[in-house]
């Protein structure tokens, strides 16, 4: 199971940083129905979940028998 929570781990890093470096160009051109993204409040936003991310795999990795520690790692996985 370690293995493949680090596996999750670079993949919502490599995610991440592949839309941080093209998403808030292509949100101006996307849609009027849609306010652009900056790129300071999109960095902020993607750094934010990224660090929960690790976050929630480590404290899943220290505490395996949690529950809580399962439904959140869980969750982001789903997300993912």
């Amino acid at each position: 199971m370690e293995e493949l929570v680090i596996l999750f781990l670079f993949s919502i890093t490599l995610h991440n940083l592949e839309e941080a470096l093209w998403l808030p160009t292509w949100s101006h051109h996307a849609s009027k129905f849609h306010k652009p993204v900056e790129k300071n409040e999109f960095y902020f936003a993607v750094i934010i979940i990224t660090s929960l991310a690790y976050l929630s795999t480590f404290f899943y990795l220290l505490f395996p028998n949690s529950s809580l520690a399962k439904y959140i790692l869980i969750g982001f996985l789903g997300s993912m």
